[in-house]
């Protein structure tokens, strides 16, 4: 049924990258209200982890946009998505960005199951027959 809608799931694609956009960049712009650092991630350095993560985050975006590999992006996409919500210590960021997690991962279950549409750089994924 999701066969007819590439252009649906070219959308979704991109939304997805945009959401993963969007959590990775508050990361690096305090503005935006980042999170306090507790002393445990002062003690054991764990505080480059959120901006490591951030980072692959913004790669595995750039990849989605692109259309490269669309499947195996979305759900790498979604799981480091869900590495950022759990790094949020303040309760109202928290479910913010539970929220967004959840609208990401609803839109990229069309691209999961699939593919990225027919509007990608790269389509049918890592078929080398095609």
């Amino acid at each position: 049924m999701l066969q007819a809608f590439p252009l649906f799931r070219a959308f979704c694609r991109c939304v997805v990258a945009a959401l993963l956009i969007k959590q990775a960049l508050f990361y690096f712009f305090p503005a935006w209200g980042t999170s306090t650092i507790t002393p445990l991630e002062e003690q054991f350095g764990l505080i480059i982890a959120p901006y490591l993560i951030s980072g692959l985050c913004l790669w595995a975006a750039m990849w989605l946009i692109l259309g490269i590999c669309s499947r195996i992006l979305a759900v790498w996409g979604l799981a480091l998505s869900f590495m950022l919500v759990m790094t949020t210590h303040e309760t109202t960021l928290f479910t913010q960005h539970l929220m967004e997690f959840a609208i990401a991962a609803l839109l990229a279950l069309p691209v999961i199951l699939r593919g990225g549409g027919a509007f990608s750089l790269h389509s049918r994924g890592w078929n080398l027959t095609a």
